[in-house]
């Protein structure tokens, strides 16, 4: 389409599912063009302040929401970092920030001062670190700073600020299970759990100070799968996940004392994603955030342990930067902050949560195009959608996947679907520019070819379909754009033409036809491009017009791109310069602004969900109107849409087109 682009966008008005959640996740990209140090991001935390801390493989991190302020090691200032290379972070009782680096020892950062004191390991000092790579740190329910390092697990001593350390003993089962700590994690019991590098799990007992091994057992199916544990992480039902280098994901029972595994099965799409688990967290909506290296980011719903995963797309610029998760946090409201390797930060907003957007990527089975002209449910309950160079897809509501009808090059007209409709036999109406109107059977093959033929006054007055409409009598009306209004004669196959004629004032006032609506008494309203509304007297073939003036009262512009009739008989009429409520019977326009709370005088679309409520598309955001209270509540990009500027809709009481791609909102 070259002359005139009509973008679209979809907004479902109902709930959304975990599939479609965990399918469509739109990130936001944080990374050293916005200051962030590195783009390796290994650990993350959120202060009592609110400031988010990222630790990278070269220096720390903190970030206000706006910018970032950088920590680096200082060869010239024993108060700096001891290392720029940020393995784990811990806040204590006193807001002071713990920070274990990779190969530089211990660090605490006095928040008030801004000085860091560092802790390294000393030969001569046997109450120093055990070691100067630090990969895990954890403050424990009673304050206690725990610090698992390449040399063992130590217990700092704040009194002395000395080490007390655990070790493994040859030959003592009691003992650590190895001295390479790679995670510390504290339970809702106040139990210690310790992840080794090739030692397996240990579950520290306080009271005897002693430990309890969990080894992998390739002859025990229910054994630990491998015997290096990354990350150890309970969920808000209290099930410890156990995350494993090349082992999957584990589950433990505590009474059973058994594993359950979960590994990455090639055959299986809702398996995790990959054996290598990085980092673990839970969102608000009790699913499992699991991520890997190489494998993206999988999402487990945690009552059906059900799996999908969200990886990196080069077309799709809304997805994850790397497919290498290092760690994964969810702040204070409920954000998820996904730290990656080589693609720095991705953060999800959780207000942008209330709109899942379907996006083109490289999937074979997504969108098929991201401008996105029409969609229509049919009597099946199937969503079809037509694209600008697309073609018509086929929406699959459980599992959020596309399939797609294209055409070859020879017909790519017919790739530019602007509307679609289905008749009371079962088929399908579509509307194209410059290919005219394609019907499809029930078998969707197709059975009619319309076009405009020049010596054939009967034939389709306009190859530019803009809009097709049943009527209650079953008749199909076709607003074109150039052509005027055309009505289909089932027996002739040929069509029965309504364009303007100057010198008749009861003729279309215009030849471009934006939108068609019935009400209850059987008229027709026509909304036009710059010619007004009008309603149609089927009876008579006489049109009534509706036009903007500045003596009386009127529609307040004569572009109308969209009508809502609703149970009275009363229209709601999107236009150029606001919307519009038109009582007939009162002959009588009552017209809404900015001033009245629209976010923008621009109207797209309008839609009544099941509370009564109208939704309105405009050309920044979309708007709920509450027709009781006459209130307005506004959306924007920043509640999760894709975009501000929405463009026309023809739609079903669940749905609405925007400018691109395709969207859902919950109910």
């Amino acid at each position: 389409m070259k002359s005139i682009v009509k973008f679209s966008f979809f907004l479902f008005l109902f709930a959304t599912g975990f599939h479609s959640f965990a399918q469509n996740l739109k990130f936001e990209h944080i990374g050293t063009n916005a200051g962030l140090s590195q783009s390796n991001v290994t650990c993350m935390l959120q202060d009592r302040h609110g400031f988010m801390w990222f630790g990278t493989r070269d220096g720390l991190n903190k970030y206000d929401g706006y910018k970032f302020t950088v920590y680096r090691c200082d060869i010239k200032n024993e108060n700096s970092l001891s290392s720029n290379f940020i393995m784990d972070l811990a806040e204590d009782n006193e807001g002071n920030l713990w920070i274990g680096t990779y190969g530089g020892g211990l660090n605490l950062f006095n928040i008030k001062e801004g000085k860091f004191l560092r802790f390294r390991q000393d030969n001569n000092n046997q109450n120093s670190i055990a070691g100067d790579y630090v990969n895990s740190l954890l403050l424990d329910s009673n304050g206690s700073l725990w610090v698992g390092t390449d040399r063992g697990l130590d217990l700092f001593k704040h009194q002395d600020k000395t080490f007390l350390h655990n070790n493994h003993k040859q030959g003592d089962n009691r003992s650590l299970s190895s001295d390479y700590i790679k995670d510390i994690f504290e339970d809702s019991n106040h139990n210690l759990w310790i992840g080794t590098l090739e030692g397996g799990l240990d579950l520290f007992d306080r009271a005897k100070q002693n430990f309890k091994n969990f080894t992998s057992d390739d002859r025990d199916i229910h054994s630990l799968s491998s015997n290096t544990v990354s990350v150890i992480f309970e969920d808000s039902q209290r099930q410890l996940w156990i995350g494993t280098r090349g082992g999957g994901l584990n589950l433990f029972n505590r009474e059973t004392q058994r594993f359950k595994r979960f590994k990455n099965d090639p055959l299986n799409k809702n398996s995790v994603a990959h054996n290598v688990i990085l980092s673990l967290a839970q969102d608000n909506q009790n699913n499992l955030w699991i991520g890997t290296e190489n494998g993206g980011l999988s999402i487990m719903d945690l009552n059906s342990k059900i799996f999908h995963t969200s990886v990196q797309d080069d077309i799709d610029k809304a997805s994850l930067s790397s497919n290498s998760i290092w760690s994964v946090y969810k702040d204070d409201v409920g954000n998820m902050w996904v730290g990656t390797f080589s693609g720095g930060i991705n953060f999800l907003n959780i207000n942008a949560k209330k709109f899942t957007h379907y996006r083109h990527t490289s999937s074979p089975q997504s969108l098929s195009h991201n401008t996105v002209l029409a969609i229509y449910e049919d009597a099946d309950q199937n969503l079809w959608i037509g694209t600008d160079g697309g073609g018509l897809n086929l929406f699959d509501r459980k599992s959020g996947l596309f399939r797609h009808f294209l055409h070859d090059q020879t017909h790519r007209g017919r790739n530019y679907v602007l509307s679609v409709t289905e008749d009371h036999e079962g088929n399908l109406w579509m509307g194209t520019w410059g290919e005219g109107v394609i019907v499809l059977d029930k078998k969707k093959n197709v059975s009619h070819h319309f076009k405009h033929n020049p010596a054939d006054h009967s034939s389709l007055s306009s190859d530019n379909a803009w809009t097709i409409f049943e009527d209650s009598e079953k008749n199909i009306w076709i607003g074109t754009y150039g052509g005027g209004l055309d009505l289909y004669d089932r027996k002739k196959e040929n069509f029965i033409h309504f364009s303007h004629e100057p010198s008749n004032p009861t003729s279309i006032s215009g030849n471009h036809v934006n939108t068609i609506s019935e009400d209850g008494k059987g008229n027709l309203w026509i909304g036009m491009n710059g010619n007004g509304l009008n309603r149609l007297n089927k009876q008579t073939g006489v049109f009534t017009h509706f036009e903007h003036s500045n003596m009386k009262n009127s529609i307040s512009n004569n572009s109308v791109s969209c009508l809502y009739i609703d149970t009275d008989n009363k229209l709601w009429i999107g236009t150029d310069f606001g919307l519009c409520f038109f009582d007939p019977d009162k002959n009588e326009f009552t017209n809404y602004h900015t001033s009245n709370g629209l976010p923008n005088e621009t109207i797209f679309g309008v839609l009544k969900d099941n509370h009564g409520d109208l939704w309105i598309s405009t050309n920044h955001g979309i708007a709920q109107f509450n027709r009781l209270a006459s209130k307005f509540t506004n959306f924007t990009d920043a509640d999760g849409l894709q975009s501000n500027e929405f463009k026309p809709a023809f739609c079903k009481q669940d749905v609405f087109r925007g400018r691109k791609r395709f969207q859902r909102i919950p109910s």
